[in-house]
């Protein structure tokens, strides 16, 4: 309704006019904005953090020969960067490969030659090809990721072809046949004796013994020392081990549980490979692994466990291996006892070969020397007891790299010129709580080339005790020689005291 106010009409509705709400849109615009410039400012700083995820290589496979072709597999790894594979730290010939876009790799190489044992292979940066964004932060050049192949002879398979030709004894029975058919059962009796020591040296590769004679006499030797071959094939060891024993040399390669091995010889005539190569990995170790009653002659080192839980090594006759009779890589838990080890780098007239020098060892407790604890632990919780030692001219009857709660007792040492050796690993590693008591120490042996002569060397060794050894005068005192000082800067909390002179 609208009146006449005397001047002009003026309408009574009171509503108040609609009014373009014009603040509202201009904040709401205002908010898109600064959501779009807040998100470009913090999309150099994601991808600056994007990659999180730590470097790691594996290997396929991770033992072998030379010559062997690995496969190794990047994950983890800064996107865009170039990676230069090394061997023992040396790029040498091996090669660079590129980082996808998801931070992996996957290169081939061919495995050189090198002494036998762990090698190191690593993935080392060499510079990140930096994005369109100069914001992004460049990859740290140097060692990234790292794992362990371990290089091993090829098992001896050919051998076995050597065996079968022993089939030459029947020609000579068979001469014997045609002048007189009656001894021709006596030479039969006679080549009898000869299998018996066949089958004697390796119960495993009997088998292959057995085409050449009748299977009866390879029974027959058995039986000097069957009572416990037979004993042991029961738990299950047989299907383990004879599949990779095929011949009467050697070698035996065990990678499962549960294992014994018991009154096996096996020989060689070389300085290479190993008579039994116990081989786990730091998740899946050897476990239970038990060896008695053996001879093991030959080699290069005659029982080699790496990567073992539960190792027993007993009442075994090891001889003339080049660089070591028992060498323990990262084993946890276990006894070595009663074994006599004879003669090892005693016949090495080249003390150049790399990877040995003039090195040799008895009995030696070690891990591969790297940063990684996990991957390749310490030696740790052993008893080392009642095993004769002789004859290691060049270097050490009883040695323990960066070990970890290991006991000598009892044992005897003889013509060594360390008898024994507690000292750090490749990567100063300290040794600890290592006990040396009641122990042997006989005459001491120099030879030229050879290290000099100690008959307890500590290095940087924390915690344990050198207590009532008897000690040959032909080692130089102090008996127990702290390579750096029984001090803070040397050894500490090591207990030394009562030793005995023996002549």
């Amino acid at each position: 309704m609208s009146f006449w106010d005397g001047t002009h009409w003026v309408s009574d509705d009171l509503t108040p006019p609609v009014r373009r709400n014009s603040t509202r849109w201009r904040d709401l615009a205002a908010t898109a904005t600064m959501i779009i410039v807040a998100g470009a400012l913090l999309l150099p700083v994601v991808s600056t953090f994007a990659s999180t995820s730590t470097p790691e290589i594996t290997l396929s496979p991770r033992t072998g020969p030379v010559g062997t072709s690995v496969n190794i597999t990047g994950s983890g790894f800064e996107s865009r960067t170039k990676i230069q594979i090394t061997w023992d730290g040396v790029a040498g010939k091996m090669p660079v490969t590129s980082v996808n876009g998801r931070g992996a790799f996957k290169v081939t190489i061919t495995i050189p030659a090198a002494a036998d044992g762990a090698h190191t292979l690593a993935a080392d940066a060499m510079a990140a090809v930096a994005p369109k964004s100069a914001k992004v932060v460049a990859a740290a050049t140097g060692t990234l990721a790292s794992s362990v192949f371990t290089l091993a002879d090829a098992p001896a398979a050919t051998p076995a072809p050597t065996a079968t030709p022993a089939p030459t004894p029947k020609p000579t029975p068979a001469p014997t046949t045609a002048p007189t058919p009656a001894p021709t059962t006596a030479p039969t009796a006679t080549p009898a004796p000869t299998t018996a020591p066949t089958a004697i040296p390796v119960p495993v590769p009997a088998p292959t013994a057995t085409p050449v004679s009748t299977p009866a006499p390879t029974a027959t030797p058995a039986a000097t020392v069957a009572p416990t071959p037979k004993a042991t094939v029961a738990p299950t060891p047989a299907p383990t081990v004879a599949p990779v024993a095929p011949t009467t040399s050697g070698p035996i390669l065990v990678t499962t549980n549960d294992v014994t091995i018991d009154g096996v010889t096996i020989s060689s005539s070389g300085t290479t490979g190993y008579g039994i190569h116990a081989l786990g990995t730091a998740a899946n170790p050897v476990r239970n692994l038990t060896i008695r009653n053996c001879t093991i002659k030959g080699f290069n080192v005659s029982i080699w466990a790496e990567h073992v839980t539960n190792l027993k090594i007993d009442n075994c006759l090891i001889q003339d291996a080049d660089y070591a009779g028992i060498l323990i890589f990262s084993g946890v838990g276990g006894t070595i006892s009663n074994n006599t080890i004879q003669r090892i780098g005693a016949a090495r007239t080249n003390l150049t070969i790399a990877g040995k020098e003039n090195n040799a060892y008895g009995i030696a407790l070690s891990r591969t020397a790297t940063s990684d604890f996990v991957a390749n632990p310490r030696s740790s919780n052993f008893l080392v007891t009642g095993n004769l030692v002789e004859d290691v001219p060049l270097w050490h009857c009883y040695d323990t790299h960066a070990g970890d709660t290991i006991t000598f007792s009892n044992n005897i040492s003889r013509r060594c010129p360390r008898a024994y050796f507690i000292t750090l690993d490749g990567l100063g590693t300290q040794p600890k709580n290592v006990t040396l008591t009641g122990n042997r120490i006989e005459q001491a042996r120099q030879v030229s080339g050879g290290t000099n002569s100690d008959a307890v060397t500590l290095v940087n060794l924390q915690g344990g005790s050198v207590t009532n050894n008897l000690v040959s005068t032909t080692y130089p005192t102090p008996w127990v020689y702290d390579y750096l000082g029984l001090n803070a800067a040397g050894s500490s909390n090591v207990t030394v005291t009562g030793q005995v002179a023996i002549p």
